[in-house]
C-alpha cells in the first residue's frame, strides 16, 4: 500500500504556449458504487492494452492507494477485464496528456469540455506552481474526484437516453 499525494485543478483552457505532450494515453475508467464515499474501486484500461485495478481511501491531497495490473491480481486477460469494466456502475473516458510533470485529463463525451490537471507530489507540503498555460485553473482536489466525475457522466448519459425515448 502506498500513499498518493496529488493536487487537482479544473482548467478553463490550455494556453497556446503549453509544451507539447510527451505522451498521450487513451483511458477508460469504470467505478463500482461503494457504501463508503471515502473509498473507491476502479478499473482502468489504458490504450486498450493494459488494465489496472485500483482501490483508494481517504479524501483530499493524501490518500491510500493500491494499484495492481488486473492480469496479476486475477489472471484475467484484457477481454475478461473488459467484461468487468462493462459491469461498472459509472464510467468515463478521457485522454491523458503528460506535460512537464503534469497529467492533463481531457474528457470525452458526455464530459467533453472538462479539463482536469493533476500534479503528483513527493510530500504533502510541497509547493505547486501552476503554469500559466493552465488557464483559469482552480483547485478542486477535495471536491472533484474522478469517481464523482464518473457519476456525473452516468447521470448525463441516463438523461440523454430518457430524452431520446
Amino acid at each position: 500500500m502506498a500513499d498518493e499525494i496529488e493536487r487537482r485543478f479544473l482548467v478553463k483552457s490550455l494556453g497556446k504556449d503549453m509544451p507539447a505532450p510527451k505522451q498521450k494515453i487513451q483511458i477508460e475508467q469504470g467505478y463500482w458504487e461503494l457504501i463508503d464515499a471515502a473509498k473507491s474501486l476502479r478499473i482502468r484500461i489504458c490504450d486498450g492494452q493494459l488494465a489496472f485495478l485500483t482501490t483508494k481511501s481517504g479524501k483530499g491531497i493524501k490518500r491510500e492507494e493500491i494499484e495492481i495490473r488486473a492480469e496479476d491480481v486475477c489472471g484475467y486477460l484484457l477481454d475478461d477485464v473488459r467484461t468487468f469494466y462493462n459491469r461498472c456502475d459509472h464510467k468515463l473516458q478521457k485522454e491523458r496528456w503528460l506535460v512537464d510533470g503534469w497529467e492533463i485529463d481531457i474528457f470525452n463525451p458526455p464530459l467533453q469540455g472538462v479539463i482536469v490537471a493533476e500534479r503528483k507530489l513527493r510530500h504533502i507540503n510541497e509547493e505547486v506552481s501552476v503554469p500559466i498555460w493552465l488557464e483559469g485553473a482552480i483547485e478542486v482536489t477535495a471536491t472533484f474526484p474522478s469517481p464523482r466525475l464518473a457519476k456525473i457522466a452516468s447521470a448525463l448519459r441516463a438523461g440523454k437516453e430518457k430524452s431520446a425515448k
